[in-house]
This record gives C-alpha cells, structure tokens and sequence, in this order.
C-alpha cells in the first residue's frame, strides 16, 4: 500500500500539471501581419538580383581531406569531387548574388584530426598544424 501511495504523490503533479495546458500561453509565434518597414528582412520567398540592394558576395573556398597517418580514409574524396561541390554550390546560390571561388584542395594526412568528433577540437588540432588558410 505504501508503495502504491508512493507511486500515486509523485505522479499526481504531473498529471495535474499536463491538463492545464493552455495553447495560447504555449505558442511564440507572432501572428503580425504587418508589412516590414522598408530596407528591413522580407519573408518573401522570391529574389530578383536587378532589385537586389547588396553587392555579389565572392566567397572563397579551400578544402583540407583528412586522412590518416598512412593516407587512406574511409571515404576517398579527389579533385573532382571538390570541383563538383564548388559547381553544385554556385548553381543553388548564383541567383542571390552569392558566388564560391575554389581556392584548391589539399589533403591533411593526420590521425589526431582525422578521428576527431568535435569541431573545437578539430580547429585546434588545424592550429597546431598550422595550416595555410589564407588564399
């Protein structure tokens, strides 16, 4: 009997707490309508670059494959891929004035970085590499 009791007080709180739940107080989406000021962020969901108020944006990019220590990786990555990457990126974002440059690849032959999980740690382990990051 204890142990029903028991079971009864602690769940009762919940149970209590999870009927009073009322949408309005739940919801943090603003429902304004309002039209945004002008120069501000639009929802819209279209872009014409004739209209546009930014510049292009050239985005450099250079890419570092890890591997390990003897130069092998689970996933083989070469050139090719990289180039198709940087082709596939321009195609979606060319048409909001956003262009990457490839900078070239290079692969990084290390089995601290390669078996890294956290990108803290993988910055840092790069530091200590001391890898060229200006193009």
């Amino acid at each position: 009997m204890k142990i029903l009791f028991t079971i009864l007080l602690l769940f009762s709180p919940i149970v209590i707490l999870s009927q009073e739940n009322d949408i309005e107080t739940v919801c943090i989406t603003n429902f304004n309508t309002d039209p945004d000021p002008q120069g501000m962020y639009s929802y819209a969901t279209t872009f014409d670059p004739s209209t546009a108020l930014n510049p292009p944006l050239v985005l450099n990019v250079k890419f570092w494959v890890l591997r390990r220590d003897d130069g092998t990786s689970v996933n083989t990555i070469v050139q090719n891929d990289v180039l198709e990457t940087i082709a596939n990126l321009n195609i979606n974002f060319n048409q909001f004035n956003i262009f990457f440059k490839y900078r070239g690849y290079e692969y990084v032959d290390n089995d601290n970085a390669y078996f890294e999980t956290g990108l803290t740690a993988l910055k840092n382990e790069f530091e200590v590499l001391e890898l060229e990051t200006d193009s």
